[in-house]
């Protein structure tokens, strides 16, 4: 998968790098233009998934190639499961490597604009993998009681819930 902006910010970007580039009065002989990529990269299909929000990156060295930090990682997750294997590999995925970035999980879903992911992420660390951090604390004033918030989005309410976290624990 590949993450890049949207076009509305790509060419805002494009515009404020060439501005920081050229003389004032300089005219640009070669615009920048958004580019393309192939469907497939080794008979492998590229998705590429378009958003306002790019998150927590790293650049690589000697390149502007941009990585998403491990925390980003866990957060992007949850905000697009289905872009990640679904739930039950990001369940998986969390039981395994949750413990050893801990601190960088809590600090990415900080900045989440949703509560909800909020929710997901408390309820997976703390019921789920019995991790404690003093950040997961603050996040459960942010439930919201009577809704219909679950696990996974992509699966049907489920009578059984966390009343800590009020969420819908639809996945087994």
């Amino acid at each position: 998968m590949l993450t890049r902006p949207d076009r509305k910010s790509a060419m805002s970007q494009i515009s404020d790098h060439m501005k920081s580039v050229l003389l004032e009065n300089e005219e640009n002989p070669f615009p920048l233009k958004i580019i393309t990529h192939p469907k497939s990269v080794r008979k492998r299909h590229v998705h590429v998934y378009e958003t306002k929000t790019a998150g927590a990156f790293l650049k690589v060295r000697g390149s502007d190639t941009r990585l998403s930090t491990i925390g980003q990682t866990f957060l992007d997750m949850l905000q697009k499961p289905d872009l990640c294997g679904g739930m039950d590999h990001i369940l998986d995925v969390w039981e395994e490597h949750a413990a050893t970035y801990l601190d960088d999980i809590v600090s990415a879903v900080d900045t989440a604009a949703s509560d909800l992911v909020k929710s997901r992420a408390g309820y997976i660390l703390e019921e789920r993998l019995g991790l404690r951090h003093s950040g997961i604390e603050k996040w459960k004033a942010l439930g919201q009681r009577g809704s219909s918030r679950k696990l996974d989005p992509s699966k049907a309410f489920a009578p059984t819930f966390s009343e800590t976290w009020m969420i819908s624990l639809n996945v087994q």
